[in-house]
């Protein structure tokens, strides 16, 4: 059997279908920068027609406790990019077998109900920021035990930030990954070097230009440095060896 056979690449659609539960549209006004643009570029992709925003009755009632920019969002969409689910006994229902199932529990039934309409409006994904419930490596696998006892599709979850397939870095955070850094050079290096004979490895470790100033400290101290002092000395036979000194045992009582 081989490898495709056995671990088959999911086929994605070229517009997703994504349904947006609440937290997302709260956190386009995030203090956070990668959590607020994220979510706003979510609501972008949404508005040119690239991705389509699913909505559902339980995330229409809970904007209506949200701010108003939240509550502005789902009309800033064209109708032809996004979908409505209508309130349906079957979201209850299943709903109420994940609350069974102990995917969440009683008072977070809300979380349940935004799960029960991504599964059974069979979406792509379900966008979330719901870190607690929705996207726990412990409980997600329960909602989707559920699924697949009733018959239905497995339930992909998500940040938007893997859903756009982006990173999103703060420029104005002023702070340094120094362990990526070097690890992005030593990859660097390593591509550069896997092309070239061992002749024109050492032709290019002795002629290139290093600008780091502690880097170049050191090649230069290690320029003086004789080979021979690389090294530490053989022992010399004819030096006094240190004795280690004896230490008496104590003396035992009769």
């Amino acid at each position: 059997m081989t490898a495709e056979a056995m671990y088959p690449v999911p086929s994605w659609p070229e517009t997703l279908r994504v349904y947006v539960d609440t937290s997302v549209f709260s956190a386009c006004e995030d203090e956070k920068y990668w959590i607020r643009e994220s979510s706003r570029k979510l609501f972008e992709r949404f508005r040119a027609g690239d991705m389509t925003l699913v909505l559902s009755a339980a995330v229409a009632g809970e904007l209506d406790s949200a701010t108003e920019a939240a509550r502005a969002l789902p009309g800033t969409v064209p109708r032809e990019h996004s979908e409505f689910l209508e309130p349906s006994e079957a979201a209850e229902d299943l709903a109420d077998r994940y609350i069974e199932a102990g995917a969440v529990d009683a008072t977070t039934r809300p979380v349940a109900l935004h799960a029960a309409f991504a599964t059974l409006a069979n979406v792509d994904t379900l966008a979330s920021w719901n870190h607690k419930h929705l996207l726990n490596v412990h409980r997600r696998p329960r909602f989707n035990a559920v699924n697949r006892e009733l018959g239905h599709p497995q339930l992909e979850m998500y940040e938007p930030p893997a859903i756009l397939g982006e990173n999103f870095r703060d420029p104005n955070d002023k702070s340094f990954d120094c362990v990526g850094f070097m690890r992005e050079q030593r990859d660097r290096i390593s591509r550069k070097l896997e092309t070239m004979t061992p002749e024109e490895r050492v032709d290019w470790l002795n002629n290139v230009e290093i600008t780091d100033p502690i880097l170049r400290r050191i090649w230069e101290r290690s320029r003086k440095v004789k080979p021979t002092e690389l090294h530490s000395s053989p022992p010399d036979p004819g030096a006094k060896r240190l004795e280690r000194p004896s230490v008496a045992a104590p003396a035992r009582d009769p």
